[in-house]
């Protein structure tokens, strides 16, 4: 008889933790979870328009305290370089290259965009809101 005992006390605890879980899993399922915040994008291109070699967009915004992704294209035929004083250090960008990075602006202002390889190239701008 204790066998049978034993049996029904094993049984009844699987069904009653299975309760338990199966209730635990219906409240968390009803609960509304946040979308994750979706990072803003700058997307710059280096272009030559007649016989000048700059960024383009030459000005674009972002909000401070919020992570913005810069896609980086050189649409020349050599290298050009991309820098971002406090942000971004030199980065070369070859012929046809595309390099992607994040950065998070820390306060309000203006981000200059530079050619460290060709200083007399025309830089862009971000400004921070």
């Amino acid at each position: 008889m204790s066998f049978i005992r034993c049996l029904l006390f094993a049984v009844t605890s699987v069904v009653l933790v299975a309760g338990i879980s199966t209730h635990a899993l219906a409240k968390q399922a009803n609960k509304t979870v946040a979308a994750p915040k979706a990072v803003a994008t700058i997307k710059f291109d280096a272009k030559e328009i007649n016989g000048v070699k700059q960024w383009l967009p030459k000005e674009s915004t972002a909000k401070a305290g919020e992570p913005v992704t810069i896609e980086v294209h050189n649409s020349l035929t050599a290298p050009h370089g991309f820098k971002i004083e406090g942000y971004v250090p030199e980065l070369t960008i070859g012929a046809g290259e595309t390099k992607s990075f994040t950065i998070t602006p820390k306060e309000k202002g203006t981000l200059k965009v530079t050619c460290h390889l060709h200083p007399a190239h025309v830089g862009a701008e971000i400004k921070v809101n």
